[in-house]
């Protein structure tokens, strides 16, 4: 389950998904809109300037936007919404300036439940991963692998190694070289 906030009690914006859902119909956005919109939601009420959307949504991946594409995005913002199921316009322009969402808007904010599935580590998990727990391989055999038997070092704090498929993914973890060593057999 990823993050949602509800606009209004109407809409359902899920950031991570890029997803604005409604009653009358679901629109799948653009990274950057997506962007715009949760820039727009972090400042409800306030003006976010024209350089703001383009530090937030562009610059900080390293592209360099037009006002054209802040315009296009706020335009299928706005076509989002409306799709579904929002009434009113609840996106203001400031000619010149920026935009803001109106301050009477009702945002809500859910986080997904997170629980801790592995003790050694403390992996954090939604609920909807916990439901793939059971295709991860056995956490307490990689946990006691030592840090020294990676020939890659890997992103994550820690040297366990997680999977979807046990059986295929531990083969190929093995045969890419990401572990060496003996390991008891499962």
């Amino acid at each position: 389950m990823s993050r949602k906030i509800i606009i209004n009690s109407v809409v359902d914006f899920e950031p991570e998904k890029k997803r604005i859902s409604g009653k009358k119909g679901t629109s799948s956005l653009s990274a950057s809109a997506a962007l715009c919109f949760e820039l727009l939601i972090d400042n409800v009420g306030d003006l976010v300037t024209h350089d703001q959307f383009y530090d937030y949504a562009w610059r900080r991946f390293g592209m360099e936007p037009t006002s054209t594409s802040l315009y296009q995005n706020i335009s299928a913002l706005r076509k989002s919404l409306i799709k579904a199921g929002l009434q009113q316009d609840i996106i203001r322009t400031m000619p010149r300036r920026g935009f803001l969402l109106s301050p009477l808007t009702q945002i809500n904010r859910t986080e997904p439940e997170r629980i801790v599935v592995d003790d050694v580590n403390a992996k954090e998990m939604t609920m909807e991963d916990k439901k793939e727990k059971d295709d991860f391989i056995n956490f307490n055999v990689v946990a006691e692998m030592e840090p020294s038997k990676t020939v890659l070092p890997l992103k994550s704090e820690s040297h366990v190694v997680m999977c979807r498929n046990s059986k295929v993914g531990w083969m190929l973890a093995c045969l890419s070289g990401m572990v060496i060593g003996e390991l008891p057999i499962i």
